[in-house]
């Protein structure tokens, strides 16, 4: 299997758990295997329209175009699964940036990467030269503080938090 397959893998735990790849609706729309009819209508529909069989390999290639990239497939597979997941769930450039911030608690001193929520080259070697457990445990502590932080600020998302630290502690 290789890591995009991985990282798939991983996020459908959250997103498909079953691998129905079946339309259901959730509090924004309709969704198929996390693919929302809102942010994505025209893959939405595109998938959603596809016979049964043919769902899983273009629910793939969707998430691979949207979210899998070459920095993303140079970082060590424990980061990369988390990140992949954090970008899905949170956007690219939030999971970028918690990596960078991540990276920079886990290399303590300078030279610090730039906390800019793009990826590049620099963002991979940085990532790929401190500690892996250690990033891997700070990209989690940062994943959660960032939840913590959009319940602060908007309590309305209050129920979604005890899923949100599940899905990012695991």
């Amino acid at each position: 299997m290789d890591n995009f397959q991985i990282c798939l893998m991983w996020t459908m735990q959250w997103e498909d758990p079953r691998l129905a790849y079946a339309v259901t609706s959730d509090n924004k729309g309709q969704v198929l295997s996390g693919i929302n009819s809102v942010k994505w209508p025209a893959d939405f529909a595109r998938i959603a329209a596809l016979p049964q069989a043919l769902r899983p390999a273009a629910v793939a290639a969707f998430y691979r175009r949207c979210f899998y990239n070459q920095w993303l497939a140079q970082l060590g597979i424990e980061i990369q699964k988390r990140a992949f997941d954090c970008g899905i769930n949170e956007g690219s450039g939030a999971a970028i940036k918690v990596l960078q911030e991540s990276v920079n608690v886990v290399r303590k001193t300078a030279p610090f990467i730039v906390e800019d929520g793009l990826w590049g080259p620099a963002t991979a070697a940085a990532a790929n030269s401190v500690d892996q457990a250690a990033l891997v445990s700070t990209f989690i502590k940062g994943r959660c503080a960032r939840y913590r932080r959009i319940v602060a600020v908007n309590p309305a998302d209050e129920p979604y938090l005890a899923g949100w630290l599940a899905r990012a502690q695991a």
